[in-house]
């Protein structure tokens, strides 16, 4: 397997690879590494991991869950850096705006309220703690049902409101 092989199955199922880039890496006890930097916003990351994990991952695990060396295949899907950082700056001043927006939520401490709701996840917002709790709502079982996010600076919201642009599918 190589990187133009990934591309082409890419390809094949209708995403416009010319700014995904596609790295395969043998290493260790011929373990086997594909890496994908996407360079657009757009791209809808979770989508692509989930193919290609579908796709190629295959990972060995002994009798107590942990990994075992050798013949496995791990894929990992992210962002570029500089995408991510142009995105980040571009959501500064509504994360601001969502932080100053707090107090209005009037909650007592560890009380939560309903911030947006999306197909399969709602999401609650905690003011006095600044997190943002995703409740996952087709996650299997055995699987954590609900994910935190601290939005304590105008950096983490800022953050926060890239990771859930795309949960939206709305671009910038």
């Amino acid at each position: 397997m190589n990187a133009r092989t990934v591309k082409k199955h890419l390809i094949e199922s209708g995403y416009d690879v010319r700014k995904i880039r596609v790295r395969v890496e043998s290493r260790g006890y011929s373990d086997t590494y594909i890496k994908v930097k996407l360079f657009d916003l757009d791209l809808p990351l979770e989508e692509i991991k989930d193919f290609l994990m579908d796709k190629y991952e295959d990972v060995s695990y002994d009798f107590d869950g942990e990994i075992l060396q050798g013949c496995n295949t791990f894929v990992t899907v992210s962002y570029d850096w500089d995408t991510r950082e142009a995105a980040i700056n571009s959501k500064m001043e509504e994360a601001q705006e969502v932080l100053d927006s707090l107090p209005t939520y009037n909650c007592r401490e560890g009380e939560g309220k309903l911030f947006r709701e999306l197909d399969d996840k709602k999401l609650f917002i905690f003011p006095r703690e600044k997190i943002i709790s995703v409740h996952h709502e087709n996650r299997p079982s055995g699987v954590y049902p609900y994910t935190r996010y601290l939005v304590g600076s105008q950096r983490e919201m800022a953050e926060f409101l890239v990771i859930l642009q795309q949960w939206e599918g709305r671009t910038a």
